[in-house]
């Protein structure tokens, strides 16, 4: 049985996944249904951008 690989996200789209809910500000749940990604990884990018990590 073969697993599947766990989907990574490049920089780049972190990014702008993150400064389009913020410029938005738009709910973190339609944000992510917009990237097809979980609401929880938009708080994630969220805050790291905030934090300018």
């Amino acid at each position: 049985m073969l697993k599947s690989k766990r989907k990574r996200y490049l920089p780049e789209f972190k990014d702008k996944v993150a400064k389009e809910a913020l410029e938005w500000g738009v709910a973190l749940v339609q944000s992510a249904v917009m990237f097809d990604v979980y609401p929880n990884f938009v708080a994630q990018w969220k805050k790291q951008i905030l934090k300018g990590l």
